[in-house]
């Protein structure tokens, strides 16, 4: 069940993200990375929505083990599951992150001609 809970909700994450793309990319690297993603995010808010907002604290992988804990997991890691790739297509479509990257023999050539 541990297994179940941790790592079932990431798979659905991925897939919602790839359904919503036109161009869905399901190269093996990619996909791997994606789901690391999804899963460290999934469990992380999880954790936080069941310790801050339930107010359960010290819960460890163990308590997953019982059956009425490990639903009220799934249902929330489900949840968050849902959430979690429309919050990132909304963060993507508003915020941009551009990086140019030069060596410095390339930077220098160009400061000379800019100074000719």
């Amino acid at each position: 069940m541990e297994f179940i809970g941790l790592f079932f909700p990431a798979i659905v994450s991925v897939l919602i993200k790839n359904r919503r793309n036109t161009e869905a990319d399901w190269r093996m690297p990619r996909v791997l990375f994606g789901y690391g993603i999804y899963v460290l995010i999934n469990v992380f808010l999880t954790g936080c929505i069941i310790t801050y907002g339930m107010g359960v604290s010290g819960v460890t992988s163990d308590a997953l083990a019982s059956f009425p804990f490990f639903i009220k997991y799934t249902v929330i890691a489900l949840v968050m599951a849902v959430i979690v790739p429309y919050v990132e297509a909304i963060i993507g479509k508003y915020i941009k992150l551009t990086l140019t990257v030069r060596t410095y023999d390339e930077k220098s050539e160009d400061h000379m001609e800019d100074h000719q």
